[in-house]
């Protein structure tokens, strides 16, 4: 079968856009703390992934770990992250947060 959407010239905008309609439950974000193989954070209401990218944050594993299952918004404005780090976040959107 044929992907008509397979091409080069796609946008990872548009990516991100589609994995961000899926709605994660607090319940399902807690779960996923700091004990879970799968760690996620949720900043700025959407729901990230975070286990490919945890030994490679140059502030360190143990902010991500101790902010897992949880909404890490403040901790990540409190560092003042540059537009590459909030690219790179967005990369790992897997959902938004229900309200």
């Amino acid at each position: 079968m044929s992907n008509n959407n397979n091409n080069n010239n796609s946008d990872d905008t548009e990516a991100t856009e589609i994995e961000t309609t899926r709605i994660i439950s607090k319940i399902e974000l807690k779960e996923h703390s700091r004990k879970h193989k799968d760690p996620w954070i949720c900043v700025y209401g959407k729901v990230f992934r975070v286990d490919e990218f945890i030994d490679y944050h140059p502030g360190g594993t143990d902010v991500i770990i101790e902010n897992a299952g949880t909404d890490a918004t403040n901790v990540f404005d409190n560092v003042g992250h540059s537009e590459c780090a909030v690219d790179r976040i967005n990369e790992m959107a897997i959902g938004i947060l229900e309200e």
